[in-house]
């Protein structure tokens, strides 16, 4: 199946052909194994459906090998991590197999259609949770998604009749539901800032990394700036600031301006070769 996925001609928007054809076979029959190697080393494999638009994505034309080396990194065996946005689970997935049994992953995913492949992939120390994390708890959010993009993308936007209910991350680190945080990685289309809003108290008690998706285009639908984002961090002791390079799998130390975007790393200090001590992420 890997060898003949991978032989279809693949273009942007493919897997609107590809998945429905796929999800009519029984799921082994539509299992793919994606390796990541470094040095021609194999660090992790992850399990892929490919009827599922997102993986089917992944396991043939688009990953995030910077994203995903800078979380092996940082991650020690038996820390937490959080996965906010976690759609089907790929960076979940790949923390749970550093942690190990005594670490911890916290993966939250609003969208039902992606939840459900998050708990079909999910690992022992996985924790799956379909809920919107943001400033608040208890809000309704409903889903819009324009017609071009995955079943299991979109964005979550506050209404009074939505489905899907917010917890904020605070509330998870009082109730000692979340402990010993070493990272939170951040994809919810724009909703960034509200999502720091509501751990404000998890990072000033842990400051752990974070990985975020910083987009002013889409911070305008949460009606804040980038600008705003960065201030925050920094009032919370946030002083180091890193662009991920997922297209040649580097990362480099930025001076922040003001509207800086991309695939952004917050640190409380600065990084060291021992933080990349199994793996050298190169510095552009």
């Amino acid at each position: 199946m890997e060898r003949f996925v991978k032989s279809l001609p693949h273009f942007k928007g493919s897997w609107i052909l590809y998945s429905p054809m796929l999800a009519l076979l029984p799921r082994k029959k539509r299992l793919v194994n994606l390796t990541f190697l470094h040095d021609k080393k194999t660090l992790f494999d992850v399990v892929l459906d490919v009827a599922d638009p997102a993986q089917h994505t992944v396991a043939t034309t688009q990953f995030e090998p910077g994203t995903a080396l800078t979380i092996w990194s940082l991650l020690k065996e038996g820390d937490s991590f959080i996965d906010i946005g976690a759609n089907f689970g790929l960076f979940s997935r790949i923390a749970s197999k550093k942690l190990g049994e005594n670490g911890m992953v916290f993966s939250i995913e609003p969208n039902p259609a992606a939840y459900k492949f998050l708990l079909e992939g999910a690992e022992n120390n996985m924790f799956p949770m379909n809920v919107v994390a943001s400033k608040s708890a208890d809000l309704a959010f409903t889903l819009h998604k324009p017609w071009y993009r995955q079943t299991t993308a979109g964005r979550f936007l506050q209404t009074e009749n939505g489905t899907i209910k917010s917890i904020k991350l605070d509330d998870l680190y009082n109730d000692k539901v979340i402990k010993n945080v070493t990272l939170i990685k951040i994809d919810t289309e724009g909703a960034e800032f509200l999502v720091l809003e509501g751990a404000k108290q998890l990072l000033q008690e842990y400051k752990p990394f974070v990985i975020a998706e910083v987009v002013p285009a889409y911070a305008k639908y949460f009606n804040y700036t980038v600008e705003e984002l960065y201030v925050f961090m920094k009032n919370l002791g946030y002083s180091h600031f890193y662009e991920i390079n997922d297209t040649a799998g580097s990362i480099k130390e930025i001076e922040i301006q003001g509207g800086e975007e991309g695939q952004i790393l917050f640190a409380s200090r600065a990084l060291t070769e021992e933080d990349f001590n199994e793996v050298v992420i190169r510095k552009s």
